[in-house]
């Protein structure tokens, strides 16, 4: 593999372990928030294990592209957009544990990640013939637009009080 061939499949490692990691990110947020939320559980589980589900199967797929196989148009996707979203994402750990937030904020900022995750459009920008990563993109993409339709459902049926959701 030539130099530059090289610094595109490096580039390409970078931005799927970024887009893994922050997808296993979510899922350890969303865990947090059916801990908070007991009443909210079993759906703040379900979507914790879709998340990392996803970041197991971006793990795969790099490893599962056939040798030589490369993501195209990865200069026009942000690294520095999924950075910041990690970063979003660690200081709304933390405010699960220093503040107690309500049900609404907590469907929020969900709904606003997988938002963010559907507008940045990597599936859409970034291009492969292997079926691996069509599969991939495919699923991905899909069940992103998944969440963020449950999210909606969740905040309509949980966001009409400011009553804190307990047991």
């Amino acid at each position: 593999m030539n130099s530059a061939m090289q610094e595109v499949a490096e580039k390409q490692g970078q931005v799927i372990g970024q887009l893994s990691h922050c997808e296993a990110a979510i899922g350890r947020l969303y865990e947090r928030y059916g801990e908070a939320f007991p009443s909210m559980r079993d759906q703040w589980l379900s979507l914790a294990d879709q998340e990392k589900t996803h970041a197991s199967l971006l793990r795969g797929l790099q490893a599962a592209l056939p040798p030589g196989q490369l993501l195209f148009n990865l200069e026009r996707f942000s690294t520095f957009r999924i950075a910041a979203i990690l970063r979003y994402i660690e200081g709304r750990m933390q405010g699960v544990e220093s503040w107690e937030p309500l049900p609404v904020e907590a469907l929020s900022v969900a709904l606003n990640l997988e938002n963010t995750l559907i507008e940045a459009d990597f599936y859409g920008i970034v291009r492969c013939d292997a079926p691996e990563f069509k599969y991939v993109a495919a699923r991905l993409a899909a069940d992103t637009r998944r969440h963020a339709a449950e999210l909606d459902r969740m905040m309509f049926s949980h966001g009409k009080t400011d009553a804190r959701v307990s047991a």
